[in-house]
C-alpha cells in the first residue's frame, strides 16, 4: 500500500509512453504506404505496412513506468523528510 500512488502514476507513465510509441509507429507506416502509392499502378499495391511491434511497445512501456516510477518516489521523499 505504500507505493500505491506511485504504481498508479507510473502505470499512466508507461502507457503514455506506448502510445508515444505508436504514434511514431503508426507515422512511419503512414509514410511507407505512402511510398508504396507513388509507384503503384492504379493505386493497387501489393505491399504493407506492420504497426505496433510488440516489442517496442512492451520496451516503450517498461522504460516509461520505470522513469515516472522513480521520479514519483524521489519526489516524495524530498517532500516529506
Amino acid at each position: 500500500m505504500r507505493y500505491l500512488r506511485a504504481v498508479a502514476v507510473g502505470l499512466a507513465g508507461g502507457a503514455l509512453s506506448a502510445a508515444a510509441a505508436i504514434g511514431v509507429d503508426l507515422v512511419r507506416a503512414w509514410r511507407s504506404v505512402s511510398v508504396q502509392m507513388a509507384s503503384c499502378a492504379d493505386y493497387v499495391c501489393d505491399g504493407y505496412a506492420q504497426v505496433g511491434d510488440v516489442r517496442w511497445l512492451v520496451v516503450a512501456f517498461v522504460l516509461g513506468f520505470v522513469a515516472v516510477f522513480t521520479w514519483f518516489v524521489q519526489r516524495r521523499r524530498r517532500v516529506a523528510p
